[in-house]
């Protein structure tokens, strides 16, 4: 089976930023405890409790800035893709919709 390229989601910078913090935490540590392993230096454990923290904090970061970003296009009416819902595919080939943007002047705001 070939996948088609359509399907394949690209990945957001944010979140490619975070793997690449995630991955440099991540063997930082490794090579603390390897060089005390070795008895090359003495090992700290208050840096690896910062290097630790410092990623839960980059990871919380970045979830709470993806729920404000989810959450902004859900009120203003946006896809992923940053199209108005009325005019993404999916809402192009649904029969049901659950509202449209668009007021009697074709504008695509709402009148309030």
């Amino acid at each position: 089976m070939i996948k088609s390229k359509k399907n394949k989601k690209k990945l957001e910078f944010a979140k490619i930023i975070l793997a690449i913090y995630a991955f440099a935490c991540i063997v930082w540590v490794q090579q603390n405890y390897f060089l005390a392993f070795l008895d090359k230096m003495q090992t700290n454990e208050s840096v690896t409790i910062t290097i630790i923290g410092s990623l839960g904090a980059a990871i919380i970061g970045y979830y709470t800035k993806s729920l404000l970003e989810k959450s902004s296009r859900n009120k203003y009416g946006i896809s992923e893709s940053g199209l108005p819902f009325e005019y993404s595919e999916s809402s192009k080939n649904s029969s049901k919709r659950r509202g449209s943007l668009k007021n009697n002047d074709g504008d695509g705001f709402e009148s309030m």
